[in-house]
């Protein structure tokens, strides 16, 4: 059986930017996912660590934390957003997939820099 593709890029309305960066940091209990895009602009995701276990977590469960910060737009609940994101992480691999359901998607499987 194939493998189903995985599209990657961060998809803006009906742009498609490549992902030419990606780091992983952890600061008290927040997980911090950098992501650079082509044109230089940087997506960064802040999520609970104890959440990146490759599930689909929406805004809501934890509103203080979670949020979506792209192209000088902060995407979370506070702001009236809806958001799910999915991550995972091993030593050599991330994997990332975040939807607000207007108009913003990042998708990403492969490797990143540990800070």
């Amino acid at each position: 059986m194939l493998a189903k593709p995985f599209p990657q890029g961060i998809f803006l309305k009906n742009e498609t930017r490549d992902i030419t960066e990606v780091s992983y940091r952890e600061e008290n209990g927040v997980a911090i996912i950098s992501l650079k895009d082509n044109t230089e602009r940087e997506a960064q995701i802040f999520m609970p660590v104890s959440d990146v276990d490759g599930k689909a977590h929406g805004f809501s469960q934890n509103p203080d934390i979670y949020k979506v910060v792209y192209d000088s737009q902060t995407y979370s609940k506070p702001n009236g957003n809806v958001g799910t994101l999915t991550v995972s992480r091993s030593e050599t691999n991330l994997r990332v997939e975040f939807t607000n359901y207007s108009g913003l998607k990042i998708a990403y499987k492969g490797g990143y820099e540990l800070l």
